[in-house]
């Protein structure tokens, strides 16, 4: 335990995490006699249940030597509320999360097969990358609500997100901090800040109809729209504040109009259209890293290239690469890069195709079932098809 304590806990697999965490429940007398079911991904000691899903998916993000504190806090919590629809109705409360979460956490599930059956995180599309969920807030960790838990408690999304706002509308006093004029953040600590976009009313008292960012699960802001500049302002703070968050949402900046978001858009003639270019570029790059950093080298289709680079012109363009004999699943860019080698893998000939001209032309690539925007290549066009749609 002191080389644990001093050193960390390297990555462990789902069976080896499983009885590491029954085992530190046994020490601290959370739990009398654990026991590991490794068919749900569960601990199990009499009436109480620790589903593990969630956690391990936290514990895997986490540095090496925060790794004990948090295992502690989890073993330590109400391990029961989650099981019942009574005990965790109080406790619930909305989440935001971005497409990127939900993509790698789906993968992660599928990765370690039946032991993550049922485990998907419930969640429902709000606008863009951004996604509602919820979550069960323990005395020590907040634990999110998976589809099983659902059907077990027999309640629709709907009705458990209605209850879930309403219990954090109720703990959303307190004013927005002015950080510069026409700007201003969230002042709340609770892991809840960014959730406060589902209560529109709390954000509507800064000013009426307000610009939106969600840059992580800790921080809104707010901007008004009726002062000039104010997008710009907005998005210099973006650019300056950048820094790597464990709970990362989106950089995109939305209009709320009454109740409603929607997604703003930024004109290539403002003033403040490269820098905002460059931070969606960077985090649509970053997502999709992490996401292909995942699939294992046997696997089909093979993830694209993402290429980013500046222009003659200083525009930043983005780029994708197709192999003419490679199943590839593209990411939306400007532009598609087609190439043809031959049999001694010499680069015959290369193609700078549109994303639009490629997506709109028939029986080339379709759209996947993915959470994230993503397209499967299917037939390779022909030489002369190529031609006439290569860019200049």
């Amino acid at each position: 335990m002191v080389w644990t304590k001093l050193f960390g806990i390297g990555d462990l697999s789902p069976k080896k995490f499983a009885r590491f965490v029954a085992e530190q429940a046994r020490h601290l007398g959370s739990m009398s006699d654990p026991v590991v079911d490794d068919d749900d991904f569960r601990i199990v000691d009499g009436d109480a249940r620790l589903n593990l899903a969630n956690i391990y998916l936290r514990f895997l993000q986490l540095p090496r030597t925060a790794r004990l504190e948090y295992i502690h806090q989890c073993v330590l919590t109400e391990t029961t509320a989650v099981e019942n629809w009574e005990g965790s109705r109080e406790l619930l409360r909305p989440l935001l999360r971005s497409a990127g979460y939900l993509r790698l956490a789906e993968l992660e599930s599928r990765a370690h097969g039946d032991a993550w059956d049922g485990q998907l995180i419930a969640s429902h599309a709000l606008v863009g990358p951004l996604f509602a969920t919820l979550v069960v807030d323990g005395a020590h960790h907040m634990e999110l609500v998976g589809e099983r838990h659902l059907a077990e408690w027999k309640v629709g999304f709907a009705e458990a997100f209605a209850i879930a706002t309403a219990n954090l509308r109720r703990e959303s006093d307190g004013s927005f901090v002015p950080i510069s004029p026409g700007l201003w953040v969230a002042p709340w600590p609770d892991s809840y800040a960014a959730a406060r976009i589902f209560v529109p009313e709390v954000l509507q008292r800064v000013c009426t109809d307000p610009f939106v960012c969600v840059p992580d699960r800790d921080t809104l802001l707010v901007a008004d729209p009726a002062i000039s500049g104010s997008v710009s302002t907005l998005v210099d703070f973006l650019a300056s504040e950048r820094q790597d968050s464990a709970y990362p949402l989106s950089n995109q900046i939305f209009a709320l109009v009454g109740k409603q978001l929607r997604l703003l858009d930024i004109a290539p003639e403002d003033p403040a259209f490269a820098k905002y270019r460059e931070l969606l570029v960077r985090e649509a790059f970053e997502v999709y890293e992490a996401e292909r950093s995942t699939q294992p080298e046997d696997d089909t289709p093979r993830y694209a290239e993402y290429i980013a680079a500046v222009s003659p012109h200083g525009e930043l363009r983005t780029y994708a690469t197709w192999v003419e004999t490679v199943d590839t699943l593209l990411p939306p860019t400007d532009t598609v890069i087609i190439m043809l080698y031959d049999d001694a893998g010499e680069l015959v000939n290369s193609w700078k195709i549109p994303w639009d001209t490629l997506v709109g032309a028939p029986g080339l690539v379709e759209r996947t079932d993915s959470i994230l925007p993503r397209w499967r290549t299917l037939a390779f066009p022909d030489e002369s098809w190529l031609d006439r749609n290569r860019q200049g």
